[in-house]
């Protein structure tokens, strides 16, 4: 409680001046009206942009939940799926190429990069 004293004798001037600052911005802005206004319009934007952030943070914070509930999905997904093979398609034959290439052709074009 002593301690609480000395702040307050200690700072108060300055607590004095900060009461009556305060007293006369209430009525600057209480008694008229352009202030009024200038001062929603400031005060709305201030809050919009702490909304804004604070909703950012809690989208951000929120994606630990989001990923953990895409990782069940794919999960359920994925046991659900018979194979992680495609079944072959026995209904066509598959012929080999037996075309042959000669690798020592010359006359083949070459792609060349140019700058």
């Amino acid at each position: 409680m002593r301690n609480v004293f000395l702040f307050f004798k200690k700072y108060s001037v300055l607590l004095a001046f900060l009461f009556m600052q305060g007293v006369a911005l209430y009525m600057l802005f209480g008694y008229n009206r352009f202030h009024q206004t200038v001062f929603a319009m400031f005060s709305s934007e201030v809050a919009g942009k702490v909304n804004y952030n604070v909703n950012r943070i809690e989208t951000y914070f929120s994606l630990a939940k989001e990923n953990e509930s895409l990782r069940n999905q794919n999960a359920r997904l994925l046991s659900q799926q018979q194979s992680g093979f495609f079944t072959p398609d026995t209904s066509r034959k598959i012929i080999p190429d037996t075309t042959k290439t000669d690798s020592a052709d010359t006359t083949a074009t070459t792609m060349t990069a140019s700058c």
